[in-house]
Formats: structure tokens, sequence, C-alpha cells
């Protein structure tokens, strides 16, 4: 079973906008809020809706949790998230599926090899960039095939 960030923000927009019809003070209110929205919102909401009902138990449950999380970041992560997520959709499709096959083999990987790569990039991150960009170097010379590529263990480009 694959949630996507999609089905997130779908079930954020949804708890956001169907939340605030339902969960108001008292019907009255609430009623008065429903008659007063265009037709489109009261259309997107009721679209959501039939989404949220065609999900198993499960999900339900795991969009939930996952709305939790999201409404705990605190506001600049939940900002970034959205601006992300904006930028997803602005995603051609075949760029959109790429990205959601890296993350589908991101999540099969064994704990122990993601713990690895979070490592690794971790400590690329701490390299100064000229340290990157002589790291970079080495690669493109080892691509064509240059055999003098890395120096002496007491190298530092600093």
């Amino acid at each position: 079973m694959k949630i996507f960030l999609t089905s997130l923000f779908s079930f954020i927009f949804l708890t956001g906008s169907f939340a605030s019809v339902v969960k108001a003070e008292n019907y009255e209110e609430n009623l008065k809020r429903w008659q007063q929205m265009p037709p489109s919102e009261k259309e997107a909401i009721k679209e959501r809706f039939r989404e949220w009902e065609k999900l198993s138990p499960e999900e339900r449950d795991l969009l939930k949790n996952n709305y939790r999380r999201f409404k705990n970041l605190p506001p600049e992560d939940r900002k970034s998230m959205l601006e992300k997520f904006e930028r997803f959709k602005q995603l051609p499709p075949e760029e959109k599926k790429r990205l959601r096959d890296n993350y589908s083999r991101w999540k099969s990987l064994p704990p122990e090899k993601r713990r690895y790569l979070k490592d690794a990039m971790k400590r690329w991150q701490d390299l100064t960039p000229e340290q990157r960009d002589f790291i970079k170097d080495q690669i493109k010379k080892k691509k064509q095939g240059r055999e003098d590529l890395f120096p002496p263990h007491d190298f530092n480009p600093q």
C-alpha cells in the first residue's frame, strides 16, 4: 500500500476545509458557512470526502497520523513542506514519476543502507565547496578514463 505525498496533502486540505465546516461550534454556523461557499469550493470538498471514503481504515489512520505529525511541525517546516509540494505539483508528469520511483526505491532499502546513505550525505554536506568541487572533478576524470585520479593521503584542498 503506497500513499504518496499528494494523498497526505489531499487529507490536509480535506481536513482544513471540510473540518472547518463540520467542527464549528454549532449546526447553524456550519449551515451558514456551507451556504456561503462558492459552488466550486463545495464540489472540491465533496470530491475530497468521496476520496476519503474510498480509503481503507489503515490508509485513513496513516493519513491521520501524518497529518498530526505535519501539524506538530514548527511553522517554518510546515511552510517549507507546503512550498515543496507546490513545486512538486508544477513538475511535468515524467519528473513526478521519477521522484515517486526514487522514493519507492528509498523506502525499499534496508534500514542500515538508508542510514549509511544518510550519513554519507551528511558527510558530503559537511565538506567545504572546494572539497566538493575537488571530488566532482575526480569523478569527472575517472569517467574520462584517467588513472592519476587521487592525490596522496595527506592532500587537503583548503
